[in-house]
């Protein structure tokens, strides 16, 4: 059990390490690719009930996207 929580930090962590690091990329390289993903994350912005940066609101669902690829790698590494 400690294994697969220790697993789970370490994804949440490098996941959001890793949102962040992507979006520097892509906005330098892919800035077409970048934009459309933060007009998204402020269009989903506007309609929450309380403030948010769009850009906080895209870092923090591109590290809910890594986070399900690491979770889904998990499950497929450790099923019997």
């Amino acid at each position: 059990m400690k294994k697969h929580a220790l697993s789970h930090a370490f994804g949440a962590f490098f996941s959001m390490i890793g949102a962040v690091g992507l979006s520097a990329i892509g906005k330098d390289f892919l800035p077409q690719v970048y934009n459309i993903f933060i007009d998204f994350a402020g269009q989903l912005a506007t309609k929450l009930p309380f403030n948010i940066s769009d850009t906080i609101l895209g870092y923090t669902i591109l590290s809910s996207l890594i986070m399900l690829i690491w979770g889904a790698g998990f499950y497929l590494l450790h099923s019997d």
